[in-house]
């Protein structure tokens, strides 16, 4: 297993998530504004938020994701994480994983999620081996589309009806960034 370092941006520290870090998370994910393009619904009890964080402590644990939670001028802000990494299946290598991440609501705009971006993607393609990076998010959701686009992904496709929260079907737009690609504001390419 890979050791998953603490990171650093101009602004923000990412350190690897731990058990202990469902306080600090608890009012972000029990909060409706944060959860509303997300997978999942607003926390109810910190017992929700205690159980995911042992779920991503416990996927670093097996190499099969990495959690950072963003803290700004020592206040936790956000989280962001690489996961379903996959190296290999049968003879088959991947080398791939999907970036996943959010922001309180308190925090957006600032360009956070846009530092913490680039250094977990630096070191997906330099520590990881990674060769391939996937996201997506709601079609509806343009912050996060264009967030993704300044990481430098792109547009692979658009799967209608992929989902349904809260009894409303939504569509997701899929993007990739491979090791190889130029990426932006001089992030430098494998």
């Amino acid at each position: 297993m890979t050791e998953q370092p603490e990171l650093h941006t101009a602004h923000l520290v990412l350190r690897p998530i731990r058990p202990d870090d469902a306080a600090d998370l608890w009012p972000h994910v029990s909060d409706p504004a944060t959860c509303r393009w997300m997978s999942w619904q607003p926390h109810t009890h910190i017992d929700e938020t205690s159980a995911l964080v042992q779920r991503l402590a416990d996927d670093a644990a097996r190499g099969a994701g990495f959690s950072w939670k963003l803290m700004h001028e020592g206040t936790t802000c956000g989280l962001i994480s690489l996961i379903a990494i996959l190296h290999r299946h049968r003879s088959l290598t991947y080398d791939r994983a999907e970036l996943a991440y959010w922001l309180g609501s308190a925090w957006r705009g600032r360009g956070l999620m846009t530092e913490a971006g680039r250094a977990v993607i630096d070191h997906a393609f330099g520590a990881l081996g990674i060769h391939r990076l996937v996201v997506g998010h709601f079609a509806v959701n343009d912050d996060s589309r264009r967030l993704i686009e300044r990481l430098g992904f792109r547009c692979i496709g658009i799967e209608r009806d992929a989902f349904m929260k809260d009894g409303v079907r939504h569509a997701m737009k899929s993007y990739d960034l491979l090791a190889t690609d130029p990426r932006p504001h001089g992030q430098a390419a494998r």
